[in-house]
């Protein structure tokens, strides 16, 4: 399925009681690196493994074309689903295994990536930006930018060990709760204020 909509998140529920569920949410444009992560995706030969990608594109000509690129790299692989913009994002989020971040230019610091650890997903985020500042060496997985076999290896490497996706997907939210969480992160501004950081 191509953008159509999968209306109900049970029909998800049902697809992930069988597989393995890798996701990845941002806008489609071309510096967030999403045809990466679909032909990293069709490297790997495991048929219980799914990759769900979460969003849109602007209005912009690149954008449209960089849609019907990736609605033309999919084509051929039934594994993956384009599922346009949701707002179930916490369900499909909570019914993954995998969350994955695959800029491949600049990205201030995707706000996606501290739902998913919040949610104790395991991440794969590449080196750019905010999204390596975001994970820890415990709390998730990072990867060279552009790199396809890395990605596909750090991948394989989750699909392959779910002892370990565990670990990580319990580090990752123990690192939310500590550093991004709201009320920690007020605190830590208050410090910083009472110290004469800002003013």
């Amino acid at each position: 399925k191509h953008f159509e909509t999968i209306s109900y998140t049970n029909e998800i529920n049902e697809i992930s009681k069988n597989n393995q569920i890798i996701i990845s949410v941002s806008r489609l444009t071309p510096y967030k690196g999403v045809d990466l992560l679909i032909e990293a995706f069709a490297e790997i030969e495991l048929t219980n493994a799914r990759l769900l990608i979460v969003g849109d594109c602007g209005l912009s000509k690149k954008d449209l074309c960089y849609k019907k690129e990736l609605i033309n790299l999919t084509k051929s692989d039934p594994r993956v689903l384009m599922l346009g913009w949701r707002d179930d994002i916490a369900e499909l989020l909570n019914l993954s295994d995998i969350f994955v971040a695959p800029a491949i230019g600049p990205d201030p610091f995707p706000t996606t990536i501290l739902e998913a650890m919040s949610t104790g997903l395991c991440c794969i985020v590449s080196d750019i930006g905010g999204q390596s500042e975001a994970i820890s060496k415990e709390s998730g997985f990072i990867f060279e930018p552009g790199n396809k076999n890395d990605l596909k290896t750090k991948i394989i490497s989750l699909l392959k060990n779910e002892k370990k996706r565990s670990e990580i997907g319990l580090a990752a939210r123990a690192r939310f709760d500590k550093e991004f969480a709201t009320k920690n992160y007020h605190s830590r501004m208050s410090v910083l204020i009472k110290n004469g950081v800002f003013y």
